[in-house]
């Protein structure tokens, strides 16, 4: 079974929810550069734990789903 991914954003904050089953991974971050970067690094950190069912594939999904809010955010924001 394929996990659910969800996103949505408020004013300053994105969120990034991978559902698997009765778990759920949420990530949020500010949509800045180096928040997206912290946001990656931390979907990285999960999958390298024995100890959680977060793989390598969901952090992919996940860190693909926040460099894609990058293309999709106003030419405005992006300057910022």
């Amino acid at each position: 079974m394929l996990p659910e991914i969800y996103q949505q954003s408020a004013d300053d904050l994105q969120i990034v929810c991978l559902v698997k089953g009765v778990e759920r991974y949420v990530i949020l971050h500010d949509g800045h550069a180096k928040s997206r970067v912290r946001a990656i690094q931390a979907a990285a950190r999960w999958a390298a734990r024995g100890d959680l069912s977060f793989t390598w594939y969901d952090a992919s999904v996940v860190a693909q789903r926040i460099r894609m809010e990058r293309s999709l955010e106003p030419e405005d924001r992006r300057q910022e």
